[in-house]
Order: structure tokens, then sequence, then C-alpha cells
């Protein structure tokens, strides 16, 4: 449910670009948050193509695009080992993270797609803030990755 909550401001977030939005998780517990959003982005979906053929207006877009639209989903951030993070000092953090955490290079279109990213974590925020959104931005997201964050008191 709490994923499905933040649908809308992601959508938002986005411009509504699903077509050029990935949409991954930080670490497998999020899982569940994760398929709560897409859950959301998929019932957004039957909406929107359902005002598409009720209106009768595709605005030029071919019918079969529309009725294909589905969220690109990636594992974009892999933690193979069962290692925490966040018992490091500070000072070596960043240095550990790198070689904890794994990335998924050539799913994302540099220049042209948006990541979003559900972190379930409270004690991983600096791990996700000084360490994680940089191995993300190396991705060459649209979007600075830093410049989409819900916090838990925006949720609806």
């Amino acid at each position: 449910m709490l994923g499905k909550l933040l649908v809308p401001q992601v959508l938002e977030a986005v411009n509504f670009d699903l077509e050029n939005t990935v949409f991954s998780y930080i670490p497998n517990t999020a899982e569940t948050a994760f398929l709560g959003m897409m859950e959301g982005i998929e019932d957004y979906l039957i909406q929107y193509r359902k005002k598409v053929i009720l209106d009768g207006k595709p605005n030029g877009i071919d019918p079969e695009r529309i009725l294909s639209l589905k969220p690109r989903i990636e594992k974009l951030v892999i933690k193979d080992a069962k290692q925490r993070s966040f018992i490091v000092a500070d000072s070596e953090r960043d240095k550990f993270v790198t070689n904890l955490y794994d990335t998924t290079y050539d799913v994302i279109k540099k220049g042209k797609d948006t990541i979003v990213i559900i972190d379930d974590s409270i004690v991983r925020g600096t791990t996700l803030e000084r360490s994680i959104i940089q191995m993300l931005d190396k991705l060459g997201p649209k979007k600075d990755c830093n410049s989409f964050f819900i916090s838990s008191d925006q949720i609806p």
C-alpha cells in the first residue's frame, strides 16, 4: 500500500514520462513497497489508456504504442553480501559501499531516462545520499538523482 501512495508524486516528478523512466528498489526488503508502487503505476496506465480510447484522442500517438506502454523495471543496484554499511565509520563508508554494492550498466539511456528508486531503510539515508546516488549518477540519467526524494512526511 505504501508504494501505491507514492504514485502521484512519482508521476509528477517524472513529468508523466513513463517511456523514459526506469524503476528499481534497494534493498530486497523494499520490494513490497516497490510492488505497491508498480501496481499504482499499472492502475494509472489503465486509466490513461481508457481515457485516450474513450476520448478518441491519441494525440498523434500510435494506438499500439499506447496499449503496449508498461513501466520499465530494472535491478540497478545490487548488494550481494550480507554486510551492513551503516555500522562502518562515516570516513570509510563511501569506499565500503562502492565495494559492497554494484550497479547494472547499459540499461539506462544516457541523458534520456529518469531513475526512480524506492529505498525502505531509515539507516541507509546517509549511504543512499552519499554513495548509492553517486553510483546511479554515473549511469547518466536525465535528471540528477538528488533531485527527487520523497520523505515519509510527504506521503498522503
